[in-house]
């Protein structure tokens, strides 16, 4: 018999009805449903796409939004847009991100993003997009993110642009990384996925390398970086089992920590010609070897090549560099002269313990510490150096025991703590410059040392073992400013005086002595003046 829906009092006839099953419907001929009098085809089964999620944890993504009846549903969401999402929050079923488990398409669905779509679904362990056309993918940003517990290969689709965060922090996803070829911004692409096997990728549009590869220390073979990146910052850090050469487009801009703690890199260091930041690039990179490298526009080089034991060769230091902070901290193999740009600020540590460091020391005009700058440098040879702005001496020479120079302290310098301790070999006259506050093991074991050493600074409030070890046999005549903080200072005759045990001070009228470690005080009206009339 025919079958009437009827609406608002109007009724249209529904004939030739086949009923679908298993979600399909097979035909519905003839079929009408009258709305205010207006009849209306029914249409072929409902292709909206829909995320169902069930009580058990498995998600499901198909057309229609008829549910699995032998599971419990817990709630449905239809995928009005195909066109992605601008947040995690903006996702409808995100509210259920840490209770799925599983995720399934079993129809085919083509959207154009799937950006955030399983964000912090960490509880998921397997998600098969098998059925998903990803012809039209082009956003993966944070589609996986946080995924911890996920399993298996990471895939990319050919037209995706955007793969910012796409497996961040998914750890236990193996396989090779993928990478497709119109991919520009990888950027935390594969962030601390562990597990991760197989070389690294790079496609030739990627423009973004940042972090696309931290901590990944499971891949291995030879680092990628595509013709048109600029970002490769933190990169490959900590990728432990990477081996080969470095690389760095000729694009790149940013290399701080790009190979940090790849401790199985070998070959030589690179730098391409328009990095400005070298920061931590190949710090704690042990079997790199060859010569260590330096663009001209590198501005920051701050523990650059630290704890690379094994490059060798000179030091390098761009016309452009204000950073070299532990730039070359214990590279105990590099040989040569030292180097420091004419625009290098800080140089704390730059060169400690580069004990086969066998030149000159340098510093440039404009640095402004030594901190621990030449520390141990053991060969190192020639006069000490000390910028007009230096204004930290703390250990910048101590060790340093082939140095056979005049010491050096500038007038901007107010700690020289241990500055030139252990310097056996120095000679010349000692310099305390006019704002030292600090001379604390200044020049201790300096035995070499006799002659005349210079106070300029009338501040100098700690003086404790300042000419500790000197050898007693050589005199020493200490010219300061009478009547200043440093006069008094140096007159102590306890264990805070300068030979740093007690000792007795004989006034002769004009200067006082000791006999014992051989060591006159000249309090004077002008230091500067009295080392004029010394000829020194």
């Amino acid at each position: 018999m025919p079958v009437y829906i009827g609406t608002n009092n109007t009724a249209k006839e529904i004939s030739n009805i086949y009923i679908g099953v298993n979600d399909v419907a097979r035909k519905v001929s003839k079929a009408y449903i009258g709305v205010n009098g207006v009849a209306k085809f029914l249409y072929e089964g409902d292709k909206t796409p829909y995320a169902l999620i069930y009580n058990d944890g498995a998600m499901v993504l198909k057309r229609g939004q008829r549910a699995d009846p032998s599971k419990t549903l817990s709630s449905s969401y239809a995928i009005t847009s195909l066109s992605g999402f601008n947040s995690y929050s903006d996702v409808p079923w995100y509210v259920h991100a840490s209770n799925i488990t599983t995720v399934t398409a079993i129809n085919d669905i083509s959207p154009n993003s799937i950006a955030y779509w399983f964000n912090g679904c960490y509880k998921m362990t397997a998600c098969d997009m098998s059925k998903v056309n990803t012809t039209y993918i082009t956003n993966m940003v944070s589609t996986y993110r946080g995924c911890s517990k996920l399993t298996g290969a990471p895939t990319c689709g050919p037209n995706v642009v955007n793969m910012y965060n796409a497996y961040y922090n998914c750890h236990n996803i193996t396989g090779a990384p993928a990478c497709g070829s119109k991919v520009t911004d990888m950027s935390y692409a594969y962030f601390r996925c562990y597990n991760m096997l197989g070389s690294p990728v790079c496609g030739s549009n990627v423009t973004n390398m940042s972090d696309a590869y931290y901590c990944c220390y499971n891949i291995t073979g030879n680092a990628t970086c595509g013709n048109n990146v600029t970002d490769l910052s933190w990169a490959y850090y900590y990728c432990t089992n990477l081996s080969g050469r470095p690389v760095c487009g000729s694009k790149v801009v940013n290399m701080a920590s790009t190979y940090r703690n790849c401790s199985n890199l070998a070959g030589s260091p690179v730098c391409g010609s328009n990095v400005t930041n070298m920061q931590n690039t190949y710090c704690n990179c042990y079997n790199l070897t060859g010569k260590p490298a330096c663009g001209s526009k590198v501005s920051d080089m701050s523990y650059a090549y630290a704890n690379c034991f094994n490059i060798t060769g000179s030091s390098s230091c761009g016309p452009n560099v204000t950073n070299m902070t532990y730039a070359y901290y214990n590279c105990y193999n590099l040989s040569g002269s030292a180097s420091c740009g004419s625009n290098v600020i800080n140089m704390s540590y730059t060169y400690y313990n580069c004990c086969n460091l066998n030149g000159s020391a340098s510093c440039g005009s404009k640095v402004n510490t030594l901190y621990y700058a030449y520390y141990n440098c053991t060969n190192l040879t020639g006069s000490p150096a000390c910028g007009a702005n230096v204004t930290n001496m703390d250990n910048a020479y101590a060790n340093c025991t082939k140095l056979n120079g005049k010491p050096a302290c500038g007038n901007n310098v107010t700690s020289m703590i241990s500055a030139y301790e252990n310097c056996v070999n120095l000679s010349g006259p000692a310099v305390c410059g006019a704002n030292v506050t600090y001379a604390l093991n200044a020049y201790r074991n300096c035995t070499n040392l006799s002659g005349n050493a210079y106070f300029y600074s009338a501040k100098v409030s700690v003086i404790r073992n300042c000419f500790k070890g000197k050898n007693n046999s050589r005199r020493l005549n200490v010219y300061v400013t009478s009547g200043t903080t440093t006069n008094t200072v140096v007159h102590y005759n306890n264990t805070s005086s300068m030979v740093g045990a007690t000792i007795t001070w004989t006034n002769s009228g004009t200067y006082q002595y000791n006999t014992k470690y051989n060591i006159y005080i000249y309090p004077v009206a002008n230091v500067a003046a009295a080392r004029a009339a010394n000829g020194d």
